[in-house]
């Protein structure tokens, strides 16, 4: 078989533009990245005793917890009252203006919280916040 004016036919290949798949891509990427809603979630069930002067609490660079137990949690990893002090010594040479959040459970007894912020005041800590909940 031959093509036009004598000449080989010619093969054509199939092609798939993506284009409009790289675009349609982009836009539902935009579209969830907007709508997606954020938000922190706490893994530690503690509950913060709630206060009508309470301030909007900011994500801390740092977070000690102190769960209704007693149990001791450095950003979210449990541990010892012995262990905490040289992990918090090391954050705070990192960082020398690293804020510290103490959360502690209503329940706890107020001699762990006064532990704990005696342990970071002598570590070095500057900025020590007690994050609260608002009042209803």
């Amino acid at each position: 078989m031959e093509g036009p004016f004598g000449c080989a036919p010619r093969r054509r290949f199939a092609l798939i533009n993506i284009t409009p798949l790289v675009d349609v891509t982009l836009l539902l990427l935009i579209f969830f990245m907007v709508s997606a809603t954020f938000r922190e979630i706490n893994a530690l069930d503690i509950q913060v005793p709630a206060a009508a002067s309470g301030d909007a609490e900011t994500a801390p660079l740092t977070e000690i917890s102190i769960g209704s137990d007693g149990a001791l949690f450095f950003d979210a990893k449990p541990v010892t009252f012995a262990e905490l002090r040289p992990l918090l010594r090391e954050r705070i040479r990192e960082d020398a203006d690293a804020e510290v959040s103490v959360r502690a459970d209503k329940r706890v007894p107020y001699e762990h919280v006064v532990r704990v912020l005696d342990l970071a005041r002598t570590v070095g800590a500057q900025q020590i916040t007690l994050p609260v909940a608002a009042e209803k």
